[in-house]
C-alpha cells in the first residue's frame, strides 16, 4: 500500500492576512479570540516577557526594604499610639499609674502642671512620625517597581 494524498481537498488560494484592528474582539483572557469582517476567527494568545529567578544581590534588597518596611509601620504605630496616650492623659487631667494600692489595680494622680514647649515638642515628633508613616508605605510599590525593571528589561 503506497500513501496517496488526500484527493477530496480542492486547492484554494490563500486568504490575504487579516488586520487585527478590523476585526472584533469577542473574549478575552490569555487567548483572545477576534472575529473578523469576513467571518474568519484570529486567536490571540497573550505572552508575556518570562520571568528571570531573584539574583542573590536583589533578593537581600528587597529583604531590606520589606524590614523596613515592617519596623518602621510598627515602630511609628506604637510611637503615634504612646503621643495618643499622652494626650489623653493631659486632656483628661489624669495620670494613670501601674499597680497601685488599689484594689483594682489602677492608680490615679492628678496632673497639676502644663508645659507648652512639651505640648510643641509632642506636635512635632507626632507630625514626624506621620511623615514617615507615610514614607514607609510608599517602600512596597518601590520593591515592586524595582523588581519588574530588573526582570523585564
Amino acid at each position: 500500500m503506497s500513501a496517496q494524498p488526500p484527493t477530496n481537498l480542492a486547492l484554494m488560494p490563500p486568504l490575504p492576512p487579516a488586520n487585527i484592528d478590523e476585526c472584533n474582539l469577542t473574549h478575552a483572557g490569555t487567548l483572545s479570540i477576534h472575529l473578523c469582517p469576513d467571518g474568519r476567527q484570529l486567536l490571540v494568545r497573550n505572552v508575556y516577557p518570562p520571568v528571570q529567578d531573584l539574583q542573590p544581590r536583589v533578593l537581600l534588597v528587597v529583604i531590606i526594604f520589606v524590614l523596613c518596611f515592617i519596623v518602621g509601620i510598627c515602630g511609628n504605630s506604637s510611637v503615634l499610639t504612646i503621643i495618643r496616650g499622652i494626650v489623653l492623659e493631659r486632656k483628661n487631667g489624669v495620670k494613670s499609674g501601674g499597680c497601685g494600692a488599689g484594689g483594682n489595680g489602677h492608680n490615679s494622680v492628678a496632673v497639676r502642671r502644663r508645659h507648652p514647649a512639651s505640648d510643641n515638642a509632642i506636635l512635632y515628633i507626632a507630625a514626624l512620625c506621620c511623615v514617615d508613616f507615610l514614607m514607609s508605605l510608599s517602600l512596597p510599590p518601590a520593591i515592586m517597581v524595582g523588581r519588574v525593571e530588573r526582570s523585564c528589561f
